[in-house]
């Protein structure tokens, strides 16, 4: 029974172990892009269908309402967390249909923020 379990053992070892690599690999890119070069302001006009072997549905160019929230206009304390701030106004755009939340790199500082 011993031989049995040690050899059921390494097969499973063997075929668990998994050589990918999960992220993205920035070795085989030519060049990291800018923020001009990404975002809903350059998506194309159309998003072409993705033929999928199950039901898609039909991708539209996202828009957003011309509104944004500034988070130190709402009081908030740059020399502590801000993240109630930022979630607050979130919240208070997506109420309202949608927006912008702008967040000044200056708020962030030794934070960082996690999206």
């Amino acid at each position: 029974m011993r031989p049995f379990l040690a050899l059921i053992s390494i097969v499973v070892f063997f075929n668990c172990k998994n050589d990918t690599i999960s992220g993205v690999d920035y070795s085989k890119l030519e060049s990291i892009p800018t923020k001009e070069q990404v975002g809903q302001l350059v998506l194309p006009d159309t998003i072409a269908p993705v033929s999928a072997p199950f039901e898609m549905p039909a991708f539209e160019k996202p828009t957003f309402p011309d509104r944004s929230i500034n988070i130190l206009d709402r009081d908030a304390d740059t020399s502590k967390l801000v993240t109630t701030h930022i979630q607050n106004s979130i919240d208070e755009l997506s109420a309202l249909g949608g927006g912008t939340v702008v967040i000044p790199q200056s708020t962030i500082g030794k934070q960082g923020v996690l999206l």
